[in-house]
């Protein structure tokens, strides 16, 4: 389920306005889920669920893995970044190693 509110017989059916998101990722499940609380107007709730989905970056995994991408491309885009971040540090006059 994309996005959505929960259903009957979910861990999450003592609020049926507990919103989630899941996406699978190499066998795994991220969820995000906001709980409305008290006198919380569900615009705000939705607000609060966005900005944990943003953080969480679901849906930048998600856009990732829409198309495939094949290794070779994969190795040409890391190395133009890595091209990019050297130039960039070395414009900042920042040399040091990161770990």
């Amino acid at each position: 389920m994309p996005l959505g509110l929960a259903f009957p017989g979910d861990p999450f059916d003592h609020n049926p306005l507990y919103l989630r998101t899941k996406l699978p990722t190499e066998g795994s499940t991220l969820s995000v889920g906001v709980k409305v609380r008290n006198n919380e107007d569900i615009d705000r709730a939705l607000k609060r669920f966005r900005r944990q989905v943003n953080r969480s970056r679901v849906l930048q995994e998600y856009r990732q893995n829409m198309t495939y991408m094949k290794p070779s491309e994969e190795k040409r885009l890391d190395a133009k970044r890595a091209r990019r971040r050297r130039h960039r540090e070395e414009k900042r006059g920042d040399n040091r190693k990161l770990k």
